[in-house]
């Protein structure tokens, strides 16, 4: 046995400096980089920071296999200051961030329970992101029209402040962390009239009598629900402008009845382009909205944006922080129906069309301009990688259903 493992051993150590010797083809996962300068400690167009600020490192080392990341480890490892006690690596300038997008400490189980999520998902919600033929709701200011039942999986956060939510599952929603920063009592409310005048008067669900409840309304056309579990991203930090990891998830107290939005599949989706659209359905209070300052009531606006580059909205906002975790958005339309994102807009979904009719949510909304109509660029928080993997861990410890 002594002889065995020996000769195991040194049959890997072989394997292994053969294969960190061969120069890994372009489209590999463990490409190498460019040959070392003399004088630097790692390859020419890098440098050595924390493993956890390489975005490439990060998206490799977590797709890998287990050899894949011992010859990550050997060929990239570089040596940090002196007492730093992180895993350094050697990442290209053009991967390089200012932020942990990741942790070298991430659960390895991280993506296969995902995975399991998604199929739950799949499973339970096979019409997930679909709408019935809508009856028109003339409800247009600033935006598209909002439809009746057409966007059933967009909610309405009432707390210390007013945000949107977006339904995942019966039981759970999710939105900015930042809706979640100073109050601790929380409701959310959907409607069937893309109207809500207060959640005092929607329905409560602890009221009803059957479990879906919408078929006991009658003056009211909302129901309310209790949210008895915030859980906001472990790296979201309110101090951060633009914020980073702005996502929260949210339990509720009782089923809702409403087909939730469809997440993006992990293993086919696609990052959105630049210049593709998306559609933005929020509450909102603003004046802008109302076709009365007098009238406080809550209403689902539409609009449509476009992806465009990050560069955009760091120029708007004078700011260098908006980062791989965000997208720069602009609304388009006519000057009638372009949309703005304003107050109570913040956590509203961003949705586009997966080609079979069906809806799927790409971004939510994170920050935009003071001044509304001033607002021409806003910025989302991107719901794909590290995101989207936190949100499906999250679904992954609930009965999904």
């Amino acid at each position: 046995m002594k002889t065995c493992s020996f000769f195991s051993h040194r049959f890997i150590s072989f394997v292994l400096a053969v294969i960190i010797g061969l120069n890994f083809v372009s489209g590999d996962p463990l490409k190498r980089l460019p040959p070392s300068k003399p004088d630097s400690g790692c390859p020419r167009l890098s440098e050595c920071i924390p493993f956890e600020r390489c975005k490439y490192s990060c998206d490799t080392i977590f797709e890998a296999t287990q050899i894949q990341r011992l010859l990550y480890y050997v060929r990239d490892k570089c040596t940090g200051p002196t007492g730093d006690k992180r895993l350094y690596v050697c990442c290209e300038d053009r991967y390089v961030l200012d932020f942990a997008y990741c942790s070298e400490n991430d659960d390895s189980k991280e993506l296969e329970h995902a995975k399991s999520a998604q199929r739950k998902l799949n499973q339970a919600f096979p019409g997930c992101g679909k709408t019935p033929e809508p009856e028109f709701t003339p409800f247009v200011l600033n935006g598209e029209p909002a439809h009746k039942d057409h966007n059933q999986w967009s909610g309405v956060l009432f707390g210390n402040t007013i945000c949107s939510v977006v339904l995942l599952t019966k039981k759970h929603i999710v939105s900015a962390a930042h809706c979640f920063d100073k109050s601790d009592k929380y409701y959310v409310a959907f409607s069937l009239d893309a109207k809500i005048s207060s959640v005092d008067k929607c329905l409560p669900s602890s009221e009803c009598r059957s479990g879906g409840c919408y078929d006991e309304l009658e003056n009211q056309k909302c129901i309310s629900y209790n949210i008895i579990e915030v859980i906001k991203h472990p790296k979201y930090n309110e101090k951060e402008l633009p914020h980073n990891f702005d996502v929260a998830i949210m339990t509720l107290e009782q089923e809702v009845e409403l087909n939730p939005i469809c997440l993006p599949d992990l293993d086919t989706f696609e990052d959105l382009a630049i210049f593709e659209k998306v559609t933005v359905s929020a509450w909102s209070n603003d004046k802008a909205h109302q076709s009365s300052a007098n009238i406080k009531t809550y209403e689902l606006i539409q609009g449509n944006f476009s992806h465009v580059p990050n560069e955009r909205c760091s120029k708007k906002f004078e700011v260098d922080s908006i980062s791989v975790l965000h997208m720069c958005m602009e609304t388009i339309g006519t000057v009638k129906t372009r949309a703005y994102v304003c107050k109570g807009d913040s956590g509203a979904g961003a949705v586009r069309d997966k080609g079979n009719g069906q809806l799927e949510l790409v971004g939510l909304t994170n920050s935009g301009l003071n001044d509304c109509t001033e607002s021409q660029y806003s910025i989302f928080t991107r719901l794909s990688g590290p995101i989207l993997r936190w949100v499906l861990n999250q679904l992954y410890e609930h009965d999904i259903r």
